[in-house]
């Protein structure tokens, strides 16, 4: 690739008119050869109507390697790449049909370069219901758990557990996330593999359990509490509507 930079776009969505040339100059002022610019993206429907305008990411305490294993939140159109970057981790994995693009994150990552902020609105990201995400949902889940997986497997731990106050924390949050999510290899690697490993055992990885589905018990109690209430509600509006049209009769 003889371009400097590389940035793509998708066919169903648009680029704001000065994203490219922001995001350029706020590469030149990080002094940094490694860095992969990424920005926030506005969501348009079908029509091309704006359906959010999303707000500046704020800043993280989290590494971001450890976010991206959490949750996808970076839009691959919003990118600006250095093309060096492709002769140093090679291009997309064509194999893959709906994380191709986190999969070449991963790999980014692992080769030393960082993804940085630009706190720019970029670009439009069309959302409709023929997307991939939401028509191979099944494939998308599996493809999904072993590129986790493979991630965790090959990631050093201290690129996504650096700075973690609390790892066993942070660790127990990640399983629990992908047992919900239905990522069960990634999460069976995380209980058999990484916690085994980390200094403070399994005692406290109870303990973390405990304490983050301790709200989430609580959360499922009130929201279950509230529907009961609301199904007692609707069936005396019922009983009243019987007897006004009982009475008009």
């Amino acid at each position: 690739m003889q371009e400097k930079f590389f940035s793509w776009l998708s066919h169903d969505d648009l680029y704001y008119p000065d994203k490219i040339e922001k995001q350029v100059a706020f590469y030149y002022t990080l002094g940094i050869e490694k860095a992969i610019i990424y920005s926030h993206e506005d969501q348009i429907d079908g029509q091309g109507r704006i359906i959010k305008r999303t707000r500046p990411f704020k800043k993280s305490a989290e590494p971001l390697p450890y976010t991206l294993l959490y949750k996808r939140f970076i839009g691959g159109c919003s990118l600006l790449i250095p093309s060096h970057a492709f002769s140093s981790v090679g291009w997309f994995n064509e194999s893959l049909k709906t994380v191709q693009d986190y999969d070449l994150w991963f790999r980014m990552l692992k080769k030393g370069y960082s993804f940085m902020y630009c706190p720019i609105a970029s670009d439009q990201s069309r959302r409709h219901p023929n997307q991939d995400s939401k028509t191979k949902k099944d494939l998308h889940k599996k493809e999904a758990d072993f590129l986790l997986l493979r991630t965790l497997i090959s990631l050093p731990k201290d690129m996504w557990l650096t700075n973690q106050k609390n790892r066993i924390k942070a660790v127990a949050k990640l399983y629990l996330h992908y047992l919900l999510q239905g990522h069960i290899l990634a999460a069976n690697y995380i209980r058999a593999k990484v916690l085994p490993a980390m200094e403070t055992g399994c005692g406290s990885f109870r303990f973390s359990m405990f304490y983050l589905w301790l709200p989430m018990l609580f959360s499922s109690w009130v929201f279950k509490k509230g529907m009961v209430k609301l199904e007692k509600t609707f069936k005396k509006l019922q009983l009243r509507f019987r007897r006004c049209f009982r009475f008009i009769d």
